[in-house]
């Protein structure tokens, strides 16, 4: 009985979703990995150089702008240097009025001033004492700044000890230019914190007279740097030669040192040693990964540290928004594979399983015919069994007909010849008894005159007449074999012996035996006409032996016939059982195919996920068609 196995497995249109849709995710997902591994290394490489390129551009502003006000102090300088070596009368109010100009002319500035040396600049301090831009020995120490508005007072301790009076000392006592790092100064009864440039004054003998300078602020610094961002994130920090902290995102650290801020941070390193710095630090804001990098530049001969900080996470944003960008794309991607394979395994699918019910269908068919053509091989074998038993029967029976029939030909060819042997004979003895017939006449003719002559011997004649009728009759009797006439010999003999005591019978046995003799020619006569017809009938006997014996020429050869014809018959019937045997092998791979066919459907039905039942096993017998017996031909 079959046994249904119900499978359950993963269709072909879901094995194609999962293999097609999990080979698409994956590689989505690799090329996600990859393009955000790289666009995150290439925007990281890309906003370091965008750090750094903000960064050198906000120190060759800041350099800008601090050696604009450099340059200014020079160019005050210089100009005042003229003056003095001029020895033309130079009036305070003109200077007053040039350093106003100077400073109403350059925005950025917060103030500039001249200071002088004790009567250095007119020979009349006596005569300013006291007065705006004069101290109150009348030396001209003018200050022109904006604080409070644009207004003139004095330089203050510019006689104490460093480092207030480094702004003017400086250049003073070294002949050469400065730049004061930021220092805290009270300007117009503010304490403001500023970063001086300073220049000397000479005279028309180069010495050293005064010092002429302007001042930048602290907030133009942080208004600048404030401003260098990249992307709009992060934020950046200026370090003065002295490590002052110029600028800075928290207000309260401007004109602190940066070691405080700093602590062990790489960039405080390189800032002492004047090394440009680029690596990932602790924010010095909130504390979180940021990148920065650091830019060395002087000021003259002092050297500074303008530093650009971004955050890591703003800096990998766009990288970020790239990957969930690509992940997004990836994910609808996807999905549209998936719905595109789900159609087209569905579209496969179907002509699949009309496939698989046709082949089914074709290999019942197939399986079914094979039984068809085992079963009619099998039919066949047994008929051309039971032929070969028959015909091999037949040729057995013809077999001992021909022999019946070949010793009938022998034993009518014997006939035939005893036959002819027995004409031959018979008319020899037609012709004895003709011959006989004749003495018989000769005889009586004899006995008559042997009555008339010896009629003594009459009795005795009569008697050996009679003997020899005896005789004559054993002899016809006895045919061949004369065996009586030894007999009738003796009897004679004996008769001989008598014939003289019998002499008186001689006549009546002469009488008797003429008339015997006449009865005896008379059968004789009979005889030979009945000899004559046994002769007739004889030859008639040989000529019908002779038709039978041709006869049994003729069945011969058509037994031989009949024999050659079975031989025929029986290698047809030979030929019938190969081809029966053919016929089952043939089944029996065709069964084996159809077997095939079916295990091949069931496959395939297992490869397109339907429930399918257990391939059938091959219902033809395995055991070989009986083979016809040999017939041996006669």
């Amino acid at each position: 009985m079959e046994t249904k196995v119900r499978k359950f497995r993963l269709g072909l249109q879901t094995r194609m979703l999962v293999l097609i849709g999990g080979t698409v995710l994956a590689a989505f997902a690799v090329t996600v990995a990859v393009v955000a591994s790289t666009s995150a290394r290439s925007i990281k490489a890309l906003s370091i150089d965008r750090t750094r390129e903000t960064a050198v551009a906000n120190s060759r502003e800041v350099k800008d702008k601090l050696d604009r006000a450099a340059g200014v102090a020079r160019d005050l300088a210089g100009v005042l240097s003229g003056l003095k070596a001029s020895k033309l009368p130079v009036e305070r109010n003109a200077v007053d009025q040039l350093i106003r100009q100077l400073l109403e002319a350059n925005p950025d500035l917060l103030g500039a001033w001249n200071v002088w040396e004790p009567n250095a600049l007119d020979g009349r301090d006596a005569d300013y004492a006291g007065k705006p831009g004069s101290d109150a020995q009348g030396r001209y120490v003018a200050y022109w700044n904006r604080v409070g508005g644009l207004h003139l007072e004095g330089c203050v301790d510019y006689d104490k000890p460093s480092p207030a009076s480094d702004y003017y000392q400086k250049p003073l006592k070294s002949g050469q230019e400065a730049v004061i790092d930021p220092f805290t100064y009270s300007i117009g009864g503010k304490d403001v914190m500023v970063v001086s440039f300073c220049a000397p004054i000479r005279n028309a003998d180069n010495e050293v007279v005064g010092v002429a300078g302007v001042d930048l602020p602290m907030e133009s610094f942080q208004r600048l740097i404030s401003h260098a961002r990249v992307g709009g994130f992060g934020y950046g920090f200026l370090v003065a030669a002295d490590g002052t902290l110029v600028a800075f995102p928290q207000a309260d650290a401007v004109g602190k040192k940066a070691a405080d801020r700093l602590k062990d941070s790489p960039i405080l390193e390189s800032q002492k040693t004047g090394q440009e710095f680029v690596g990932e630090v602790s924010s010095l804001v909130d504390g979180r990964p940021a990148y920065a990098i650091g830019i060395p530049f002087n000021i003259g001969r002092t050297p500074w540290y303008v530093v650009i900080t971004v955050p890591l996470e703003q800096m990998l944003e766009e990288a970020v928004h790239l990957r969930n960008l690509c992940i997004v794309i990836g994910a609808i991607a996807t999905a549209l594979v998936v719905f595109v394979v789900a159609l087209l395994a569905r579209q496969i699918a179907r002509p699949i399983l009309r496939i698989i019910s046709g082949l089914e269908t074709a290999a019942e068919q197939m399986t079914s015919s094979a039984n068809e053509v085992a079963a009619a091989g099998s039919n066949i074998a047994e008929g051309s069994s039971e032929s070969a038993s028959a015909l091999e029967e037949t040729a057995s029976a013809v077999e001992e007909i021909t022999s019946m029939v070949n010793r009938n030909s022998e034993d009518l060819g014997k006939a035939h010849s005893v036959v002819v042997t027995t004409v031959e004979k018979v008319s020899n003895a037609n012709s004895s008894m003709i011959e006989l017939k004749t003495s018989m006449e000769q005889i009586s003719t004899a006995s008559k005159e042997t009555q008339e002559i010896v009629k003594t011997i009459d009795e005795i004649a009569f008697q050996t007449n009679l003997l020899a009728l005896n005789a004559a009759v054993e002899a016809a009797r006895a045919g061949a074999a004369g065996a009586g006439f030894a007999v009738v010999a003796d009897e004679v003999r004996s008769l001989a012996q008598r014939t003289a005591e019998a002499a008186k019978h001689t006549t009546n046995l002469i009488e008797g035996s003429v008339g015997r003799i006449n009865t005896a020619a008379v059968q004789t006569s009979t005889t030979n006409t009945e000899f004559a017809q046994v002769s007739e009938a004889s030859r008639e006997l040989s000529m019908y032996i002779s038709q039978v014996a041709a006869a049994s020429t003729e069945q011969k050869s058509g037994i031989s016939e009949v024999s050659r014809a079975i031989e025929a018959l029986n290698q047809v019937v030979q030929r019938n059982a190969a081809v029966a045997e053919e016929s089952s092998a043939a089944a029996h791979t065709m069964s084996s195919q159809a077997e095939q066919l079916q295990h091949y459907v069931h496959d395939l039905s297992v490869l397109v996920g339907v429930a399918v039942n257990a391939p059938k096993s091959s219902a033809i017998a395995e055991s070989p068609a009986p083979d016809a017996p040999p017939v041996t031909p006669a």
